[in-house]
């Protein structure tokens, strides 16, 4: 049964998702994806088949992810990608495949892979009806995956988004996320959103890992929400938000579920600069097994408890000719990352990109977060931060080299098994080929 599901959210990964494109003006009640970051004058080419090839040397100063035992090492990647968009009168889709492989230098017993796939569709159904769906596979052991790829990759927004501030010891890790949305524009000032995600993440140790590492949690997520928007004045949206999600961790032998309802605010402080705000209360009920051990025999006793909490976020973004800004803060109960079942994660991250020239381009960001557990395990906790920089050259019109740097520190409190206190600084360059060809019109 394990398999068959897998399977089916990978095939519907690979062959019916998608993010959405609004037909109308009219803002998103956090249901659409959030792109990559870009200035004005680097947005994406519509209707092209994209090929790129990144080959990458990375040296980190603790390459064995322990403090106590630091030794470096440099690792060298080989990554393909296949991006294929194109955009109809009424419809709009995409698809890409990126596969990967990381040799490290003196711990062959550190080699990595990695393969991640999805699309994205909409249609418009009627004219003022429009269908979105997204999804999304993925099979990698590199640790760094999700803090390599952030800023060049799009996201889902701060509701949906699940808790990527946690970066493992390598196992390895196999995802797949899919979702469906329906927008419903009632009249030129008012937007009715409905929309549903699911992800199922899971863990496998590796042969040369002892019993005591094989203990991350696998974490299934159910996400629904539905939202109406109205245009209150010409610069000023408003408008309220339900939201339920499921966190399921089988394994564990436990399972919460959340419901909330928010007030949602998004004001356009000129057309490229926007801040959205949004916030209610939360209620959560958390369902666990206690084993209690009698004689000679054990005994699992489910446990409730209700919780009453705080949601809320904000997102600023500036989009400028040369300069683009984009930062977040977002308040919610969510997944541990694989290491405890749900948290209360309170994430701030920013990130900023600007053209010094034609050929210059300098980048800039991190993140700042806590994730404290619910449940019984309530003492435990991960703090983490990143922080990354770099410069990007183009060297012909196809051809780009990178330099870039990263700090990456995390710690734990309380009983927390499958990480250590460890702080990585890696320094990377990378060359990067890009070839276009348009399809379509």
């Amino acid at each position: 049964m394990l398999i068959k599901n897998t399977v089916r959210l990978l095939t519907f990964a690979v062959f019916f998702p998608a993010a959405g494109w609004a037909q109308t003006a009219m803002p998103q009640p956090l249901g659409a994806e959030v792109p990559p970051l870009t200035t004005g004058s680097e947005q994406a080419a519509k209707n092209v088949l994209e090929l790129r090839l990144r080959v990458a040397g990375t040296f980190d100063d603790n390459a064995l992810a322990d403090n106590r035992n630091r030794h470096s090492d440099t690792e060298f990647d080989f990554q393909p990608t296949i991006d294929f968009r194109q955009e109809l009168e009424r419809m709009k889709w995409n698809l890409f495949y990126a596969p990967g492989f990381s040799a490290n230098q003196h711990y062959s017993a550190r080699r990595y892979f990695s393969q991640t796939a999805g699309s994205a569709f909409s249609y418009q159904l009627l004219k003022h009806l429009d269908l979105n769906l997204h999804g999304k596979a993925s099979l990698t052991t590199n640790p760094f995956d999700q803090l390599d790829r952030n800023a060049s990759t799009p996201q889902s927004n701060l509701l949906d988004r699940p808790n990527t501030t946690v970066v493992l010891p390598k196992y390895k890790q196999i995802g797949a996320d899919g979702g469906i949305g329906l927008d419903w524009f009632t009249s030129p000032f008012t937007t009715i959103n409905l929309s549903g995600d699911i992800s199922d993440l899971r863990y496998r140790s590796l042969p040369s890992q002892s019993f005591s590492q094989r203990r991350l949690i696998d974490t299934r997520i159910v996400h629904g929400h539905g939202g109406v928007l109205h245009r209150w004045t010409a610069r000023q949206t408003v408008g309220a938000l339900y939201d339920y999600q499921d966190l399921a961790f089988p394994l564990a032998h436990s399972r919460t579920v959340s419901h909330s309802v928010m007030g949602f605010d998004e004001f356009a402080i000129k057309p490229n600069m926007k801040l959205t705000l949004f916030g209610g209360p939360e209620y959560s009920r958390l369902h666990d097994i206690v084993e209690v051990n009698f004689l000679f025999f054990i005994f699992r006793l489910p446990t409730f408890r209700t919780v009453w909490s705080p949601t809320a976020g904000a997102e600023f973004s500036w989009q400028g000719k040369l300069d683009a800004l984009r930062a977040s803060y977002v308040r919610k109960i969510t997944d541990g990352g694989g290491l405890i079942g749900a948290v209360t994660l309170n994430h701030g991250d920013a990130s900023f990109r600007r053209r010094l020239t034609n050929r210059w381009t300098f980048t800039l960001g991190g993140y700042y977060a806590t994730s404290d557990a619910l449940g019984a395990e309530g003492s435990s906790g991960l703090k983490s931060y990143a922080a990354t920089g770099g410069f990007e050259r183009a060297i012909t019109p196809n051809l780009f080299v990178d330099l870039g740097y990263s700090r990456l520190h995390q710690k734990r409190s309380g009983s927390l098994v499958g990480v250590t206190r460890d702080n990585h600084n890696r320094v990377m360059v990378s060359l990067q080929y890009r070839w276009d060809h348009p399809v379509g019109r």
